[in-house]
Order: structure tokens, then sequence, then C-alpha cells
């Protein structure tokens, strides 16, 4: 059995077997068949050929040609072949330059390849941090790091990385990385989670950073006064919103207007609906109302919790008893009517 021969010439990758060979033009990703002629797909010579790839028969001039040789095989479609000849010519100048060469076709988009430089600075970096890997993490690392004005420890600016995503401005990301270069509060599970609410919640309070010295305190104080706020709105909300004009009543039952936290937590414990934890918010954000339904003759005891929406006129969206169920009351469903061409009026 013949040895196959891989090989590198200028811009061709030859493969070889049997006298016979066909080639790839790596700078345009042209393919040529044994009979030397150009062909449209990847020739069936070179298919089989990589098929055979880790058999001890085929040779290769170097270890950089076996690696760009399986990193064809492992990316290269013919669908995606313009946006996988940078990512090639890409693999080549890294492996070159002695880096573990570890991205894919699928990571392009997320990598801007055309503008890439592979200077000294990049490779010490890979080879100091990474082992001399260069993938996507990597990459997106050395991006940060030397982007970023920040003076800390590669542990401290990784960390700082992860979350980076959340496009903090650079006295909060300055602020965080004292938190974790100095205190090591980013062992804590909690801490994360601190930092995203922290930041969150200056912004929607249009709140100016703090940089105090304990972290968690600072966080504690913030949601205090985030919670403050937020029940102050909500109880403006409310009263703007649970209007008296949907109180309505007949000799049976009457609608009452629930326009405090508490009525909603009262009634959601009796009965055991979501008028509480998740319409609540809804109210408050005018999407909806809700109205209490009850017996005349047992007027605190919860019985219907009745939601209304606007569609051109209000109207009854459900009218639920306990556990959500639809209610089958005869007298529930008269009085529902009866309410519907009040709201119609509203």
């Amino acid at each position: 059995m013949e040895t196959i021969t891989i090989r590198k010439e200028k811009q061709f990758l030859i493969f070889e077997e049997n006298q016979r060979q066909a080639k790839i033009n790596c700078n345009t990703f042209a393919f040529y068949g044994v009979s030397g002629n150009k062909v449209k797909n990847i020739p069936t010579f070179i298919k089989e050929i990589l098929t055979k790839l880790n058999s001890s028969s085929v040779k290769t001039e170097n270890q950089i040609v076996l690696e760009l040789v399986e990193f064809f095989r492992a990316n290269y479609t013919h669908s995606s072949r313009y946006r996988f000849l940078p990512l090639f010519k890409l693999a080549e100048k890294s492996l070159s330059l002695g880096l573990d060469f570890q991205v894919n076709i699928y990571e392009i988009n997320r990598m801007n390849v055309k503008n890439l430089k592979l200077n000294k600075d990049f490779c010490s970096f890979l080879f100091e941090h990474y082992n001399g890997v260069f993938n996507f993490n990597s990459y997106d690392s050395y991006v940060f790091y030397h982007n970023s004005k920040l003076n800390f420890s590669f542990e401290t600016m990784e960390v700082l990385r992860t979350m980076h995503h959340y496009n903090y401005e650079q006295n909060f990301l300055e602020y965080i990385g004292h938190q974790i270069e100095y205190r090591r509060i980013n062992l804590m599970p909690s801490f994360q989670a601190s930092v995203n609410f922290l930041y969150d919640v200056l912004k929607e309070m249009n709140k100016p950073l703090e940089k105090e010295k304990n972290f968690f305190n600072y966080v504690i104080k913030i949601a205090t006064e985030y919670k403050i706020q937020k029940d102050i709105k909500m109880r403006e909300n409310l009263l703007k919103n649970q209007n008296d004009k949907f109180a309505f009543e007949n000799e049976n039952f009457i609608a009452i207007v629930p326009k405090t936290k508490q009525q909603f937590q009262s009634e959601g414990n009796q009965q055991k609906n979501c008028i509480y934890n998740s319409m609540l918010k809804q109210v408050t954000r005018g999407i909806i109302n809700i109205v209490f339904i009850r017996r005349k003759n047992n007027i605190e005891k919860s019985y219907i919790s009745c939601s209304i929406i606007k569609r051109g006129k209000y109207e009854v969206c459900d009218f639920l008893e306990k556990y959500n169920r639809k209610s089958t009351d005869r007298d529930v469903i008269a009085f529902i009517s009866e309410y519907n061409n009040y709201l119609e009026t509203i």
C-alpha cells in the first residue's frame, strides 16, 4: 500500500496517493481534481484521503500542515466557504506562531476576524494566561483586558469580564474590581446576583454610584430604599388605575375595587390564585383592572376574583372562584352580564 502525502506548496494544499494528486487553493478555496481541472466541490479523491487522515500511512511535511487539514475537515462546508476563508487564514497564521487554534466556523460572527491583529503582545498574553490556546474565550479575554483602563490582576479582570456583557460603566466596573481585588467577595455565590441587582436598581432609581467599602451593606441599603420607592410607586399606581368607577352592585352581589397591596394579598391567600403574585403587577402597569365580587350577605368572605380588560370598551375578562375555577353559579353569571352592561357605559 502506497503512502498518502499531504504537503503545502505556496497557496496550495496538495493531496497525493498512487501518483495521483488533487489540490486546494487556500487563497480562494478553488478545488482541482485528479485531472487537474477546476471543480466546484471537494474532489472525491480528497474526501477519501480525509477519511484516512488518522491512518499511519498518511504523511505530512510538518505538524502545521496536518493541523490545517484537520481544521479544514472539521469546519469547511460549501455553504460557509466565504466565511471560512478568513478563518482559515487566521488558523494558518496562528499555527505558524505556535498557537493552539480552537475556533470553529460557528464562532466567526462573534469574532471580528478581519480586524484581529496577531501581534506579539496578543501571543504573549495567550501563552502566559491560556497555555497558548487561541479560542473565543481567550480572544475575548485579551480584548477586554487590553481595552480596559482598569489595573487589576488577571484573575480579577476575568471575573469582571464575565460581567462585561452587562455593559457596566467604567466607574461601576472599577468599584466592583476593588471589591474583588481587595475583599475577595467574588468567592461568595450571591456576589454576581448582587452586582446585577445593584446596577439595575441604581439605573432604575436614577441614583449615582456611591463607592462604599462594605459592598453587601451598600446593596442592603439600596435594596431597602428601592423597596420603599417601589411600594410608594405601587400605591400611586393602584390609586390611579383602580378607579371607583369599577364599583357596581345589584340586590345579591357587590363588586369591590381593591386599592392596596394588602387587599390583593388577602384575596390571593383566600382564593389560592395568582391575584397577588402575578396579576397585581399587571394592574399597577394599567394592563388590567381587578374587582372582588362578594355576596352582600357575607361581604367579608372572598368569593369571585374578576379581571377587566379594555378592548375599545371595558369588559369582564375572567370571573373565577377559588383555585381559579370558572364560576357556574347562575346568579353570578347573571351579575356578570349586568356588570358588563354597566362597564360599556364608562
